[in-house]
C-alpha cells in the first residue's frame, strides 16, 4: 500500500505535465490564427481583436474618395471661370499668342507654318513681313544682338509642342477662348490625378493626397492652370513621366515595369517636344529617384554605374527631341540660320541668367523666399501646420484603428 504512492504521485505530475503543455499549444494555435486572420483582412481595415482600439484614420478608399471631390471641385471653380470675357490667366499675353496661332494655323495650313508658334495678326499678307525689307514689323523670333537673325514671322526660340492640343481643337472648329481655357482646366486637373497615384505608389494615399491638396491651393495653380501657353500640357506631361518612372521600379510583374520604362521614355521625348524648362526637371527626378531606388545593390560602384545607365538612357530622350526641333527650324531658317538662332539664343540665356543672378547667395535666397511667398500665404501655412499637429495629438492620445491608409 504504501509503495503505491510514489507510483501514482508520479502519474499526477505526469498528467499535470500534459495538460500544462496542451494549454500552451493551445494558446500557440490561437495566437498563429489571430495572425492569420489579419493577414486575410481587406487592405486598409484591421482584423477584429480582443484588444479596445482607439478612433481610426481614414482609409486607402477614403483617400481616393476625397481626393476624386477635390478634383471635382476644382473643375467646377475653374470651369466656372473660362467663360468669362475680362479674365485672362497670369500669362495673359501668352493666352493671347496661342489663340493667334491657332487661327494663323488654321488658316494658313500646319504645314505652311512649318508647325512653328505664329503670334501674328489676322492680315492676309501676313507673309510679307518675312522679306527683308518688312521683318522689323515681325513679332517671331527675336534675339537682341543676334547676328543676322533678326525678328522673322514665325517664333522658333521655345518648343511648340503645347500647341498641338489647342491648335487641334481649333482645327476641329471651337474657336472660342472658352473652350480652350477648358481644354487647358481639363489638363491641369487630369496632372493632379495622375500625381496622386504616383504618389500614392511611392508613399501612401494620405499622402498623396496632402500633397495634391498643396498644389490645387497654391496660388501658381490657380492662376495657370487655365492658361494656354505651356503649362497645361507642361503639368500633365511632368505628372505621367514621374508616375511611369515610378511604375517601371515598382511594379510586380517585369513586363509591366518594362512597358512602364518605356512609357517614360516617351513621354520624355514628347516634354522635349513641348518644353525647354521641364526637361531638366524629368532628367534630374528619374536620376534622384534611381539613386533611391537602387539602394538594394550590392557595392557603391554598381549603385552609381545602375543610375548612370538609366541616366544615360533617359538623357536620349531630350537628345532626339531638340535635335528634331533643330531640323524643323532649319526648315524655316536654312541650317546655318538655325545653328546661328541657336547660338544667338544660348548666349543671349546665359548672359541674362548671369546679370540677373550675379552670383549672389542672397538674390538665390530672396527668390525662394518670394516663391514660397506667392505658393502659399501666411495663414495657409499656419493652417496646414495646426492640421499636422491635430493629426499627430489623435494619433498619440486617441490611438490609431486602422492600418497606415
Amino acid at each position: 500500500m504504501a509503495g503505491t504512492v510514489p507510483g501514482a504521485d508520479a502519474r499526477r505530475k505526469v498528467r499535470a505535465a500534459l495538460r500544462l503543455d496542451s494549454t500552451r499549444i493551445l494558446m500557440q494555435r490561437r495566437r498563429a490564427m489571430r495572425k492569420a486572420s489579419r493577414r486575410r483582412a481587406p487592405p486598409g481595415r484591421r482584423a477584429p481583436s480582443a484588444e479596445p482600439e482607439g478612433p481610426s484614420l481614414p482609409t486607402a478608399p477614403a483617400w481616393r474618395a476625397a481626393t476624386a471631390a477635390l478634383l471635382l471641385a476644382l473643375l467646377l471653380q475653374l470651369g466656372s471661370r473660362a467663360h468669362s470675357e475680362y479674365r485672362w490667366s497670369a500669362w495673359a499675353f501668352g493666352d493671347a499668342q496661342t489663340m493667334l496661332s491657332n487661327r494663323q494655323w488654321t488658316e494658313g495650313g500646319w504645314l505652311r507654318n512649318r508647325l512653328l508658334f505664329n503670334p501674328q495678326g489676322y492680315a492676309a499678307a501676313i507673309e510679307v513681313v518675312d522679306e527683308p525689307a518688312l521683318r522689323h514689323h515681325a513679332h517671331g523670333t527675336y534675339t537682341r544682338g543676334a547676328h543676322g537673325i533678326g525678328p522673322r514671322r514665325l517664333y522658333t526660340h521655345y518648343p511648340p509642342g503645347y500647341l498641338l492640343p489647342f491648335a487641334t481643337l481649333h482645327e476641329l472648329g471651337f474657336e472660342r477662348m472658352a473652350a480652350a481655357r477648358l481644354l487647358a482646366v481639363a489638363m491641369s486637373v487630369a496632372a493632379l490625378g495622375v500625381f496622386f497615384l504616383a504618389f500614392s505608389l511611392a508613399a501612401s494615399p494620405a499622402a498623396a493626397f496632402g500633397a495634391v491638396a498643396l498644389i490645387a491651393l497654391s496660388s501658381p495653380f490657380q492662376r495657370y492652370a487655365d492658361s494656354l501657353a505651356n503649362h497645361a500640357v507642361d503639368d500633365l506631361l511632368r505628372a505621367l513621366f514621374v508616375y511611369a518612372v515610378i511604375l517601371s521600379t515598382r511594379a510586380a510583374e517585369a513586363a509591366r515595369r518594362r512597358r512602364a520604362a518605356l512609357a517614360a521614355w516617351g513621354v520624355a521625348l514628347a516634354m522635349a517636344l513641348s518644353s525647354v524648362d521641364s526637361t531638366f526637371f524629368l532628367f534630374a527626378f528619374v536620376v534622384a529617384w534611381h539613386a533611391i531606388a537602387s539602394h538594394d545593390a550590392p557595392t557603391p560602384r554598381a549603385r552609381l554605374g545602375r543610375v548612370a545607365r538609366v541616366g544615360a538612357l533617359y538623357g536620349l530622350a531630350p537628345v532626339l527631341g531638340h535635335a528634331l526641333l533643330l531640323l524643323q527650324n532649319a526648315w524655316y531658317l536654312g541650317l546655318a540660320g538655325a545653328l546661328q538662332d541657336l547660338a544667338d539664343i544660348v548666349g543671349f540665356k546665359s548672359g541674362a541668367q548671369a546679370q540677373a543672378s550675379g552670383g549672389r547667395w542672397s538674390t538665390w535666397l530672396d527668390s525662394i523666399a518670394l516663391s514660397l511667398d506667392d505658393l502659399y500665404g501666411a495663414w495657409l501655412v499656419a493652417l496646414l501646420a495646426a492640421g499636422r499637429v491635430a493629426l499627430h495629438l489623435r494619433a498619440r492620445l486617441g490611438g490609431r484603428g486602422g492600418d497606415e491608409p
